[in-house]
């Protein structure tokens, strides 16, 4: 049976299936939240050996909170230098993380929602009280301060 023009041109055509569900479309969150209340102690510095984020000092032990819904992707002490480190996956492009947090209250895999307490902010290398914050845009590090809200 010979084939009809209609069957050899859809035969033709390439398939392709998408395989990120729906959310991760989205762009950049609309809003970000602060993962923790204090100050900025050091900014973001996209330098060779710069701050691939910022540094915001506060008391041990305060909340950490997710900055935007998301998946947790990433949580454990495995990446060098970041101490214990969640990081949530918030759509195909952008990606947040949280170093030197201690006692997780997320699995990987968890759903998290903004604002929702996702661990407990631990000490950086020099043992001082510190969260250190990235957002990573298609994995590069961008500031984050273009995304969060002017105050706490």
């Amino acid at each position: 049976q010979k084939p009809t023009r209609r069957s050899a041109s859809l035969a033709s055509k390439p398939v392709t299936f998408n395989t990120y569900p729906k959310w991760s479309k989205r762009p950049a969150p609309r809003q970000w939240k602060w993962p923790v209340n204090g100050q900025i102690s050091k900014r973001f510095s996209p330098t060779l050996g710069g701050n691939l984020g910022i540094n915001i000092r506060g008391e041990k032990d305060s909340p950490v909170r997710a900055a935007a819904n998301g998946i947790v992707v990433y949580s454990g002490t495995g990446v060098r230098g970041y101490g214990n480190l969640i990081i949530v996956k918030h759509n195909s492009s952008f990606l947040s993380a949280y170093a030197f947090t201690r006692s997780p209250r997320v699995r990987l895999g968890s759903t998290v929602h903004a604002g929702q307490i996702i661990a407990l902010m631990g000490h950086n290398n020099d043992g001082q009280p510190e969260l250190h914050f990235e957002i990573r845009q298609n994995g590069k590090p961008i500031n984050p301060l273009r995304y969060l809200p002017a105050s706490a």
